[in-house]
């Protein structure tokens, strides 16, 4: 049993392995929007422009986007390797000002959220509503994903953007921060007008085409 469990692990470490994605979830994202020559996206969270991203695959292919990193330190790495997005110094809520941004002992745990047991400082960063961050920066294209992880918040940033709205292709959103389940993400999803297409273990990944997007992800339910 201890062999097999070994292989198990040994195989899920190779998988992942071949991903930037935290738990493969670009697999899931290209199987849906590979096919696409260009596209747009927004990635809020998102701490480093290669390591545990859900886009930086879809940048390789020629997409762009718009990133939100509230942390300093780590936007010259994006304006170095991905010079086509538009990177903002801020983070984003359902609201516009400032807030406490709770550094982690890693860069992915900070948030506007505090923990003592995972922070080790703060700073006072802007919080900007995607909605209106959008039309400021003039980009009115469609949005084909938009990815969020900011350590608990993440329903607050699909308040600011208005999916009443704004209607994204794909959302990928984590609901388990450090093993803490956000319980009202499925129902706010559903409530508007979203499925969920597939879980790993981080990240719920909806959709509002789900008919035709679950048929690329499992083409062979076509047959």
């Amino acid at each position: 049993m201890r062999g097999m469990l070994n292989r198990i692990r040994w195989r899920a470490k190779r998988l992942l392995a071949r991903y930037h994605s935290q738990g493969a979830e670009e697999a899931i994202i290209l199987s849906v929007l590979g096919g696409q020559r260009s596209g747009f996206y927004i990635d809020v969270g998102a701490h480093h422009p290669i390591d545990y991203s859900n886009t930086y695959r879809l940048y390789q292919r020629g997409w762009h986007g718009l990133c939100l990193e509230p942390n300093p330190a780590l936007l010259p790495k994006f304006k170095a390797v991905r010079p086509r997005d538009v990177v903002v110094a801020a983070a984003a809520a359902h609201y516009d000002g400032t807030a406490s941004f709770h550094l982690g002992h890693h860069s992915v745990h900070s948030s506007l959220t505090h923990s003592a047991a995972r922070h080790t400082g703060t700073l006072e960063v802007a919080v900007r509503r995607l909605a209106g961050l959008l039309e400021e920066l003039g980009l009115h294209e469609p949005i084909d994903l938009i990815s969020i992880d900011t350590e608990g918040t993440e329903l607050e940033v699909l308040e600011g953007l208005d999916l009443t709205r704004h209607r994204p292709r794909l959302i990928v959103l984590e609901y388990n921060t450090a093993a803490t389940i956000n319980l009202a993400a499925q129902p706010y999803l559903l409530e508007h007008g979203y499925q969920i297409l597939a879980v790993t273990c981080w990240n719920i990944i909806a959709t509002d085409r789900l008919e035709q997007d679950y048929a690329s992800l499992c083409p062979q339910r076509r047959r």
